[in-house]
């Protein structure tokens, strides 16, 4: 299973570009794979840029750039990717983005305008004899519309964890969500509050988020069902997160960690404030998940 960062949600440029420099340092730092890169008109840098400046400044953390009808040109993008695989010698992750804006059309026509997308890009950046440009491809989404497509390009399915965890998780699939880990539980859900403070219109920024979405994920975090134990809709649901987080000891993450491989899981997208101390606590948790891996061998 693959580990990747996810780009701050900062609308400011000079604090979004400080927390970015954070992130790419800290994956890097502790082996993360990649970082997650978003596109829109909330993100003050473009994720091609961002993509440009990881491949000049890390030796082997991979982009993973949001890509979609909605946000470029396909014959656009195709460029870009080449562009950067020859001038770094060194690929790119896609993460094939739909659109959830009512703008975009119905939600069957924007997964066909995807599947277009897709075509096209795969078209313009064929060369015989040389090497894929693109590393590795997911496709956003908890739709069945997702799913099929997903299956139909041979990338993984990205989706939101669930209020159930492991149960019912495509296999391949890769998971998006943020962490606060610690020694112990108690210990994790005090930081928990200390970053994310719970906020009294929490439940009315839901029902609005709700009402004005059909994205299957967003209305999945934004309900009150029954949810597993650390599962934590808080911050998604007061808009300080696109991801539903999973708060508990090393023992725990590192639990969840064995189980989503067991599941199949391809991939986790960590939302970490990026923060030395956060990515500490986390390698820790890597350090007792590799530990149980071993003892399973």
């Amino acid at each position: 299973m693959d580990f990747y960062a996810v780009s701050p949600r900062l609308r400011k440029p000079d604090p979004f570009l400080n927390a970015f420099e954070q992130t790419m340092e800290l994956a890097d730092a502790h082996g993360l794979r990649g970082v997650l890169l978003f596109d829109g008109n909330s993100v003050p840098f473009s994720p091609w840029v961002l993509a440009q400046h990881i491949l000049t400044r890390t030796a082997s953390l991979l982009p993973l750039i949001a890509a979609g009808p909605a946000y470029v040109a396909a014959e656009d993008a195709a460029r870009t990717i080449a562009g950067l695989h020859r001038l770094y010698r060194r690929s790119v992750a896609v993460n094939l983005v739909a659109g959830a804006e009512s703008r975009t059309g119905s939600h069957a026509n924007r997964y066909q305008a995807l599947l277009d997308f897709s075509l096209t890009l795969d078209a313009r950046l064929e060369r015989p004899g040389e090497s894929r440009p693109i590393a590795t491809r997911f496709v956003a989404g908890h739709s069945a519309d997702a799913g099929r497509l997903a299956t139909k390009l041979g990338a993984s399915n990205l989706r939101m964890l669930s209020s159930t965890l492991d149960a019912g998780v495509p296999a391949g699939c890769g998971l998006n969500f943020g962490v606060v880990t610690r020694p112990t539980s108690d210990e994790a859900w005090a930081a928990a509050n200390d970053l994310f403070p719970h906020r009294a219109d929490t439940a009315r920024l839901a029902r609005r988020a709700a009402s004005i979405t059909d994205s299957q994920w967003k209305t999945e975090v934004l309900s009150e069902s029954t949810s597993a134990p650390g599962y934590w809709r808080d911050p998604a649901q007061s808009l300080r997160a696109d991801a539903p987080f999973y708060v508990g000891s090393y023992n725990d993450l590192a639990r969840l960690f064995a189980q989503l491989r067991g599941a199949g899981v391809s991939a986790a997208l960590l939302d970490l404030p990026p923060s030395a101390d956060e990515y500490a606590h986390l390698s820790r948790a890597f350090a007792v998940s590799a530990d149980l891996s071993a003892g399973e061998r």
